[in-house]
């Protein structure tokens, strides 16, 4: 019986092992997921300020060409 027992013990600890490794990979994946969001957001951003660029860019070409500079 004592070994019976003894071998429930260890599948019971494996299997809190394995739920807790389960867990860590879930809040993981949450992080993963969490950053891919916050880099294409940061991505968007980016584009953004390099369409106003370029528009300024164009305006200053624009005036550059009207005062012959």
């Amino acid at each position: 019986m004592l070994k019976v027992s003894g071998q429930l013990g260890d599948a019971s600890e494996k299997f809190d092992a394995s739920s807790k490794s389960q867990m860590i990979q879930r809040e993981n994946i949450v992080k993963v997921n969490d950053l891919a969001k916050d880099t294409v957001d940061d991505v968007q951003d980016n584009a953004c300020i390099v369409e106003e660029l370029n528009t300024m860019a164009l305006y200053l070409r624009k005036s550059l060409r009207i005062f012959k500079i």
